[in-house]
């Protein structure tokens, strides 16, 4: 069927007036066609081979938790301090770029973090000899570089990594906070 508008004189047949069956199903095969044709035919297959990368790019963050155990007075070779630090804690960011190298079907590859490693630390109040309160604030700054050695006894993705840590000094912060008077005793 094909319904007719009448305009003055002419006569003219719109696109969405037109409701025959036999159009629709050439229209149909049409667009599936054109479809399927864009689908490359190697992901039609099912027998598909799957080679693993050789070279892995990634970013590496995290925190560094710092904890401080026993006994610190002497903190280089040119200042001890004037009382005994006995415990602290901190917390620091790392952030590094990875890189990895593994050929397949090898048991050995190479792998390489280069970034930005921060240790702080504060130790806690302590009482000094004048009846002060003192403690102690770090702030140390890397760079560190880390080259490893990476095994994989097995032909999964268990994995055992070895290698040095390099790191390279930016920043070394140390600061000795001591109260000048002393603290009176509350009874």
């Amino acid at each position: 069927k094909v319904n007719k508008l009448r305009y003055n004189h002419n006569e003219k047949i719109k696109l969405y007036e037109i409701r025959n069956p036999i159009f629709f199903a050439i229209l149909y095969v049409f667009l599936c066609t054109f479809i399927l044709a864009g689908i490359p035919s190697d992901l039609r297959h099912k027998n598909l081979r799957f080679t693993k990368p050789v070279w892995w790019f990634g970013i590496t963050a995290g925190e560094n938790f710092n904890f401080h155990r026993g006994s610190t007075q002497q903190l280089n070779a040119a200042f001890t301090a004037p009382v005994i630090f006995n415990s602290g804690d901190g917390a620091g960011l790392y952030l590094a770029s990875h890189l990895e190298y593994q050929r397949p079907n090898a048991w050995w590859g190479i792998m390489l973090e280069a970034g930005y490693d921060n240790r702080k630390g504060m130790f806690r109040k302590t009482i000094a000899s004048c009846n002060c309160p003192a403690e102690i604030f770090t702030n140390l700054n890397y760079i560190s570089v880390e080259p490893s050695l990476r095994l994989t006894p097995f032909k999964s993705g268990f994995y055992l990594y070895a290698g040095p840590v390099l790191p390279i000094t930016r920043t070394n912060y140390l600061h000795i906070n001591k109260a000048l008077t002393p603290i009176s005793p509350t009874r």
